[in-house]
């Protein structure tokens, strides 16, 4: 599987200067902050209002809404996308459905999805098992002809995620989730086990590699 950053393989799929691009999911906005800088005009969307502080302060349009109702005018986008985050939304046929009546005419959908295998899956298995999750998002992709979207092409790869130490993974973990502090507690030592035999070790800390897959779809017309 071929190595990629996540941002080489968006600017392969999606034109990006000029376009107007909705960031669902968007998180802390580390990819939004990126699209900005390719010359996009991008408004992020999550549900974490704690996630939007961050956001915010790195100058980002973003709003707290849930991706199955969101709060914009139908046809307002040439590109949305779902970078990491499609297998968190509750509602997964509604959050697809409500990107599809966000696009223009010939926007796109971008959705790029995690595979419950590899080195950093490993690793974090012990505190999040996102096996059914993240199969559950792929079937809703699959399944996205029947919300009037067509499949235009999958790309798959693999990226490095780069974690300093342990302690640190378990921060972001938890900024993420406080809720995940029980399980890393009770894992503790199982992923310090699973952290040295996992990890390849770099001039930043450790590297895990994370196979991807992303998906670009198109409304039907």
């Amino acid at each position: 599987m071929e190595k990629r950053r996540h941002t080489e393989v968006v600017a392969s799929l999606l034109p990006l200067a000029g376009r107007r691009l909705l960031d669902l999911g968007c998180g802390r906005g580390g990819l939004a902050t990126w699209l900005l800088r390719q010359g996009a005009d991008v408004i992020g969307i999550d549900v974490q209002a704690e996630a939007l502080v961050v956001a915010r302060a790195e100058g980002l349009k973003v709003a707290a809404a849930s991706a199955s109702a969101l709060p914009l005018p139908t046809g307002a986008f040439d590109a949305v996308i779902i970078f990491n985050s499609l297998h968190h939304f509750p509602e997964l046929r509604a959050a697809l459905a409500e990107a599809r009546r966000l696009l223009a005419t010939e926007g796109l959908l971008y959705i790029a999805e995690p595979l419950a295998q590899g080195p950093y899956f490993t690793f974090m298995q012990p505190v999040d098992d996102e096996t059914e999750v993240r199969a559950h998002a792929l079937d809703a992709i699959a399944d996205a002809r029947s919300l009037g979207l067509t499949l235009a092409s999958t790309t798959t790869y693999t990226t490095d995620i780069s974690v300093p130490s342990l302690d640190r993974a378990v921060a972001d973990w938890l900024a993420v989730d406080p809720k995940r502090a029980e399980r890393i507690a009770a894992a503790r030592d199982e992923l310090t086990t699973r952290f040295d035999r996992h990890g390849s070790v770099t001039e930043r800390g450790y590297a895990f590699a994370q196979p991807m897959q992303a998906f670009l779809l198109r409304p039907d017309h």
